[in-house]
């Protein structure tokens, strides 16, 4: 394995996909210059219909 980010190694999965494990605070929420902020709707529920 040769070293990556912050020398950290690189692990590669096939001739074409190499990754370097860096953590979440590393890697931040940008993506393809947007800031990815989104969550997932939940279903939406009436509390007195849950009992």
């Amino acid at each position: 394995m040769s070293q990556g980010f912050k020398g950290k190694p690189w692990y590669n999965f096939d001739p074409d996909t190499s990754v370097c494990r860096i953590g979440k605070q590393a890697a931040g929420r940008q993506l393809d210059g947007r800031t990815w902020d989104e969550f997932p709707e939940g279903k939406k529920t009436d509390a007195l219909t849950q009992f």
